[in-house]
């Protein structure tokens, strides 16, 4: 009897790249870190434009509903930056719509509004953009492993 004997093509196994040996979410990080950071970034500065704006208003009322306007719409940010910990596709992808919707709204009320703040605007959206693909990538890698 031969003791090389190779096993059965059917018994050999190929990786997966959803395998937990291949697959590491850590290789999508440093791009789903910046798009995090982003979320965080338009939280903060939602929230301090709403005070300036709310402390400047004339009066009580305006303010009052600048401010739960704009401290609602950090609070969705904020809450987008933490869930991408789990989701990052979902929080990333849902952030760049709330973010665009944003901004389109912006122009609507003030058209000038697109150059203000243009060179922040754009790096939000690039860095948002640039991580959806490994944000689904990262997204899906997680899903399979869990086993769904």
């Amino acid at each position: 009897m031969d003791n090389n004997t190779q096993p059965a093509p059917e018994e050999v196994q190929q990786p997966s790249i959803f395998d937990e040996s291949v697959f590491t979410p850590g290789e999508y990080d440093k791009s789903i870190r910046y798009a995090r950071t982003a979320l965080f970034v338009v939280a903060g500065v939602q929230a301090l434009v709403g005070a300036y704006y709310a402390y400047m208003s004339p009066d009580g009322t305006t303010a009052a509903v600048t401010l739960a306007i704009t401290l609602s719409i950090a609070v969705v940010f904020l809450l987008l930056g933490f869930y991408s910990n789990k989701k990052p596709y979902t929080a990333i992808l849902s952030g760049l719509i709330v973010y665009g919707a944003l901004l389109l709204m912006d122009i609507v009320v003030d058209p000038t509004s697109i150059l203000k703040g243009i060179i922040i605007k754009g790096v939000i959206i690039f860095y948002l953009a640039k991580s959806l693909s490994d944000a689904k990538e990262a997204q899906e890698g997680m899903k399979h492993l869990k086993g769904g």
